[in-house]
């Protein structure tokens, strides 16, 4: 393929919907393509770090030490802006020499990343025509790149979004089913007893729990018990430590392990089976912390 229809075909192929590793790929394979490079690696910036994006490497090299060896040379590229060709080491003859080639990505003056390639001596040299090749393909290259980068943070934030609805849906449902059941009569138990199912639903557990707390009997009254997707009659239970805790703090209280729990003071109740990770949220009325709702896993930490 002459020059000219390469070029047009990598415009076609660069202005497709391709996934970022097909991008990254094709990005990797056209810089061997056009140089000759024995070795092509892609690194993209990122604003805490550079990430190894592809490689083209022969057998048994490691890419990661190659990216630490020419980390210096990044740095210089990101500081310049620009290509650089250099051979070396100097003065060896040139057979002996590598060339090696940086080309920063750049897309309206966004440092996205660069394209590092290498070619030895004994197999090619390369010259300021291949650095020009390469930074024509890191010119169109970055715009692409800016654009896939645009949409997958436009989906990202589309995810959080819908994300969002959908917690919000949850809320509604919740708050309708209890209206629902003040609108039809339901005494107190009734509406905790469709709270307790409809957050079980939200929260797809079959292990939940609502307690009414009261500090000045240092009583917790179970009025929701849920284990293993079956319900518990549970006696009221002198207010363990951990729970004083948050009625005084209106903090959550999370573990992620049964070790945690015990060694908060939290064990087992009587009749139940000890889970494996565990939250309680408190119950925040006018007056204080009226009680508590809490979800066990009893499969995983």
């Amino acid at each position: 393929m002459n020059r000219g229809l390469r070029q047009a075909d990598l415009g076609l192929r660069l202005g497709a919907q391709l996934s970022a590793s097909a991008l990254h790929q094709l990005l990797i394979d056209e810089a061997a393509a056009l140089s000759g490079a024995q070795r092509v690696l892609l690194v993209l910036d990122h604003p805490d770090r550079s990430v190894l994006a592809g490689k083209r490497l022969p057998p048994g090299e490691n890419a990661a030490a190659l990216l630490k060896a020419v980390t210096p040379w990044l740095d210089e590229a990101r500081r310049t802006r620009a290509a650089r060709l250099r051979h070396g080491p100097a003065g060896a003859p040139l057979p002996k020499q590598r060339s090696c080639l940086v080309v920063p990505l750049l897309a309206r003056r966004e440092l996205l990343g660069f394209i590092y390639a290498d070619i030895e001596g004994v197999l090619g040299r390369f010259d300021d025509t291949d650095r020009d090749r390469l930074a024509t393909l890191a010119s169109r290259a970055a715009a692409a790149l800016a654009g896939a980068r645009r949409i997958a943070e436009l989906e990202a934030k589309l995810a959080d979004r819908t994300a969002q609805l959908e917690q919000r849906d949850d809320e509604l449902a919740l708050i309708n089913s209890i209206q629902q059941g003040i609108a039809e009569g339901k005494s107190f138990q009734g509406i905790v007893d469709l709270v307790g199912d409809k957050l079980r639903e939200v929260f797809r557990t079959q292990d939940m729990g609502i307690w009414w707390l009261d500090p000045h009997t240092n009583l917790g009254t179970s009025l929701y018990a849920v284990e293993h997707g079956r319900r518990l009659s549970l006696a009221p239970q002198p207010l363990p430590p951990p729970v004083i805790r948050m009625i005084a703090t209106h903090q959550p209280l999370l573990y992620r392990s049964s070790a945690e729990m015990v060694a908060d003071g939290l064990p087992a109740i009587e009749g139940t089976d000890q889970s494996k990770s565990a939250i309680l949220v408190p119950i925040v009325g006018r007056s204080g912390v009226l009680g508590s709702v809490g979800i066990e896993d009893h499969e995983r930490e």
